[in-house]
Parts: structure tokens; sequence; C-alpha cells
């Protein structure tokens, strides 16, 4: 797989930065590598992402739900980083190592 490189984030400018801060705020004053990367590349495309991960967030599944559904749409996707991310995010919400491992074998428990 190659790699894309990280832009140096605090010398971007226009719609660039704009995007950045948009991220910051959604995700608590952080700018995670993947995104630096894909707003660098095209701000519009982290601009829907941003867009529409605020309509998930105002939906009806809780947050352990779309952890959820996101570590196993990584995994199927063979995406190491997302797989990384939404276990730590899982667990930041809530769910339990043993029930993240298991729903990677598609087993479902409460």
């Amino acid at each position: 797989m190659s790699r894309i490189s990280v832009p140096d984030v605090a010398s971007v400018t226009g719609a660039v930065a704009e995007v950045y801060a948009q991220t910051r705020k959604a995700t608590g004053g952080v700018l995670p590598n993947l995104f630096a990367a894909v707003g660098a590349l095209s701000p519009d495309v982290l601009k829907v992402y941003l867009n529409a991960e605020g309509v998930l967030g105002a939906g009806s599944l809780g947050t352990k739900d779309l952890e959820t559904i996101k570590l196993v749409v990584s995994e199927l996707t063979g995406c190491d980083y997302c797989v990384g991310a939404h276990v730590m995010l899982g667990k930041m919400a809530g769910l339990r190592s043993v029930s993240m491992s298991l729903r990677h074998l598609g087993v479902d428990i409460q």
C-alpha cells in the first residue's frame, strides 16, 4: 500500500485551513493524520465526511452502535488504520474488548 504524506498543518492556508478548523471543532481539538492528509488533497471531500458524521451523530443510533458498525466496515474493507481508530473510539464509547473481538468474528453479544 502506498503512503500519503501528512502536510505541515501549521502552514496551510485557505480552504485547507478552514476545513482543518472544522475538523478540530468536530473532534475536540484533534486533527487525525488521515483527516489532515485527506483535507490537504481535497478539502471538499473532508467537508463531506464531516457532514456525514454530523448526520450520523444526530440520528437514533447510539455511539456504541455507530462504532460497532464503523469497526465492522473497517474490518471488511481491510483498513488497518480505520480498525485501530475504531477500536480506540469503541473503547472510549464503552465497548468491551471481548465484544469488539467477537464482533470481528460476526458474533453479536450484548
